[in-house]
């Protein structure tokens, strides 16, 4: 028909995809550990002694009744200043401190400043998942939890996984591929599966964990609320998901996918924001706070600096779950 528009061939889209501008399609994302990893340094200014101290004694074996039990304000993630935190002769920089570092040091009023330094949001409430997708929520992501393939946690299979991320978005590929090129859209993510035969610690139940690719060409992970990391558990890069020496006895590999970040479906579960819940009640106490974000400093704010905060956070669930009460009289028992 005279003045119609040829529709324009498959080799021929092709070839405008590949001389599309820079940007046009997404690109893998690039390694960012200062995004990932930053901390923060959290201060209260005219801090009371009596709040400073207050719910220790039990842990010193003290006479405190049950009833008369006042969860400690201080330190945000743990349950005991004086046990946790340097005093007032200890020379301590937050920004060459390892995260869980606090402090707290006399005023002339007789009142104290007190600071500690915990991970950013990002660490603290993203978990592998989210990491491998480069997406912050706020939350744990979790796989098929907004597309309504929900994994079945104690009996998770790398069946019920792949098809979790499929309905999420994600696209499996090769393991060829996946190591050596790029998807052109987004970027490759690699799944391993922890099952329950394989583990090996108290409460331990099957889990997933999962991997990027990144702009570089390596490969990085985020276990839980730990620092993003690009090297192994035996400190080498990570060149290839299936050959590198991983925590965690993630011993099942579940695939690889090509994912495009804003084309994902991702769903969470919420974490509880224990850094929040104590500066409200700090605030609830009178106390003038601060928040200040600090420089990242990879010699004490990457992958090897979790294992100190991630035991107290751990020691702070629990100290939720139990309500207080019960954790403490085991810790003072266990003392004596």
């Amino acid at each position: 028909m005279a003045g119609a528009i040829a529709r324009p061939t498959r080799a021929a889209l092709v070839l405008l995809a590949l001389l599309a501008p820079a940007g046009a399609l997404a690109a893998a994302p690039a390694w960012e550990p200062a995004l990932w990893n930053r901390a923060v340094k959290y201060v209260a200014n005219k801090v009371p002694a009596a709040l400073l101290k207050q719910g220790t004694a039990m842990y010193d074996g003290g006479s405190a009744s049950d009833g008369a039990y006042h969860e400690p304000l201080f330190p945000l993630m743990g349950y005991d200043v004086t046990r946790q935190c340097k005093g007032p002769n200890a020379k301590l920089d937050a920004a060459q401190a390892k995260p869980g570092a606090c402090q707290y040091k006399p005023n002339k009023d007789g009142t104290f400043t007190y600071w500690e330094k915990q991970p950013g949001d990002w660490s603290r409430l993203s978990n592998c998942y989210c990491y491998a997708l480069n997406t912050f929520k706020g939350g744990w992501c979790q796989p098929g939890a907004a597309s309504g393939v929900p994994l079945e946690q104690h009996s998770m299979t790398c069946a019920q996984l792949t098809k979790a991320i499929v309905a999420d978005g994600g696209r499996p590929v090769p393991r060829a591929a996946a190591l050596s090129g790029s998807p052109g859209a987004g970027h490759f993510i690699a799944a391993m599966l922890r099952p329950q035969s394989a583990c090996n610690f108290a409460r331990c139940q099957p889990d997933f964990h999962f991997l990027r690719k990144d702009a570089n060409g390596l490969w990085s992970q985020k276990a839980g609320e730990s620092p993003a990391t690009n090297l192994d558990a035996q400190g080498q890069p990570i060149r290839d998901p299936q050959a590198a020496k991983l925590q965690g006895s993630y011993t099942q590999f579940c695939g690889y996918f090509a994912v495009e970040p804003s084309k994902m479906k991702v769903g969470t579960i919420a974490v509880p924001n224990l850094i929040s819940r104590g500066l409200a009640k700090w605030k609830a106490s009178g106390l003038a706070v601060s928040v200040e974000p600090l420089a990242y400093n990879a010699a004490v704010d990457a992958a090897d600096a979790a294992t100190d905060y991630a035991m107290l956070q751990q020691q702070q669930f629990a100290l939720q779950r139990a309500g207080g009460r019960r954790l403490l009289a085991a810790a003072a028992a266990g003392s004596s």
